[in-house]
């Protein structure tokens, strides 16, 4: 990538083709080797790649999870969600097998836990106190 070129100055270096199969399910008809995202789920359309930074024309992706190769991709040609705009996008979070999660009842180090176990969490927005969801008391 060169920064003082435009972007439709650039020619891609590789790609992926996607095609609907006899199901009508999206598949990939050509990917590159090297190409693991974060997160695929071809059936839904779903491939998730993890973003390193994100410039005025490009963002630079880890395009295999394994190696961290990563990839610069045109801005543009995705839908990119941050990390919050992403979570309150789900249906539900897991908790990773193996790892004690530990549940509090505000996101505060030093706020009370929750002694319930749960399998999953619905992600919510919700505010601190009134000042920040720009209520006054």
């Amino acid at each position: 990538m060169n920064l003082l070129k435009k972007l439709i100055e650039h020619s891609p270096q590789d790609s992926v083709v996607f095609v609907l199969d006899v199901n009508r399910n999206f598949t990939t008809s050509y990917a590159p080797p090297w190409l693991l995202p974060e997160h695929v789920v071809l059936d839904y359309g779903i491939m998730y790649f993890k973003i390193q930074s994100v410039g005025y024309d490009f963002i630079k992706v880890i395009t295999n999870k394994t190696s961290g190769q990563k990839s610069y991709l045109d801005k543009n040609a995705g839908e990119m969600l941050f990390w919050p705009e992403f979570l309150l996008s789900i249906n539900s979070v897991e908790f990773l097998e193996g790892k004690e999660q530990t549940i509090k009842i505000k996101p505060l180090d030093y706020a009370g836990e929750v002694p319930i176990d749960f399998v999953f969490m619905k992600p919510i927005f919700g505010c601190i106190g009134m000042d920040a969801c720009g209520a006054s008391e």
